[in-house]
């Protein structure tokens, strides 16, 4: 008999002390800075027929812990004719730029250890906003032709991008950065 109160003794008292406890954590304070921009580039590619500039950005985990949380990667990426600023786009950047090659998920929780990487890959296909294309401001008057295509003259482009990657991390800045675009079409055959 005694031995039956003993058993419901023990678990009864713990659950007493546990409730008497006025102690609590500190609330977890994270610093503004968990995430610094270490590279951020433009650059141009073509897939079939489809010419494409391309801003990759390199973020790292300057935090001395696991960034361990879903990902709410928001922002926009702009990229924009130098010599013509009006001649752009604004891009929404969104969870589907993250480039998945180098990122580790686990559960639907993108995990970054202490100084590795998290990279962005933003794809434009060069329409814009008002229905046109970014090869209708282009230079083609000295243009050089090649079997396959004709190529524009050198255009300097500019982009930069304010993105956040986790809810608490604050924003983050890429760019302004440059980059010399030629545009390419399919050579029209008379």
């Amino acid at each position: 008999m005694k031995l039956r109160n003993i058993y419901f003794l023990v678990p009864a008292c713990a659950v007493l002390l546990m409730l008497s406890c006025e102690e609590s954590l500190p609330v977890r304070v994270l610093p503004p800075e968990i995430l610094e921009v270490e590279t951020a580039v433009l650059g141009q590619g073509l897939t079939g027929y489809s010419q494409y500039l391309q801003v990759t950005i390199v973020c790292r985990n300057i935090y001395e812990e696991v960034l361990h949380d879903s990902a709410a990667l928001q922002g926009t990426c702009r990229i924009w004719l130098k010599n013509k600023p009006s001649v752009g786009i604004s891009i929404p950047v969104n969870n589907a730029h993250l480039a998945l090659q180098f990122t580790t998920w686990q559960d639907g929780m993108l995990i970054v250890p202490p100084g590795e990487l998290v990279v962005l890959d933003i794809k434009w296909y060069l329409n814009l906003e008002n229905g046109r294309n970014l090869h209708d401001y282009l230079d083609w008057s000295n243009s050089t032709s090649s079997d396959e295509g004709v190529l524009s003259e050198p255009e300097p482009v500019m982009f930069d991008a304010s993105f956040m990657i986790f809810k608490y991390g604050g924003f983050l800045e890429a760019g302004p950065g440059e980059f010399m675009f030629r545009g390419w079409r399919v050579k029209q055959f008379d």
